[in-house]
C-alpha cells in the first residue's frame, strides 16, 4: 500500500510477507500493515521481512524499487 502527499513529490509505503491486509484511515496520513505470523508454539520465534518507505519519489518509481526488493513475493502481482 502506498499513499502520496499533496503535492506529489512524496511516497510512504508498506509490503510485509504474509500480511493479511493492509488499511489506511482516509483522510488521515496513516498506513497500517496487520502480520499474519501463523500458528508459533510458546518460546518458538519466527522471522518475517517487511520494508517501510518514504522518500521523496513517485509511486512508479517506489513500485521499481519494491520489485527489486522483494522479487521472489511479487511475481504474481506482476
Amino acid at each position: 500500500m502506498a499513499r502520496v502527499s499533496a503535492d506529489g513529490q512524496w511516497v510512504a509505503g508498506l509490503f510485509w510477507e504474509r500480511t493479511t491486509h493492509i488499511s489506511d484511515h482516509h483522510p488521515a496520513d496513516c498506513l497500517h500493515a496487520i502480520v499474519n505470523l501463523g500458528p508459533i508454539a510458546p518460546g518458538a520465534q519466527r522471522a518475517i521481512r517487511g520494508k517501510i518507505y518514504w522518500a521523496k519519489m513517485t509511486k512508479e518509481e517506489m513500485r521499481d524499487r519494491w520489485l527489486k526488493d522483494f522479487p521472489a513475493g511479487n511475481s504474481r502481482q506482476q
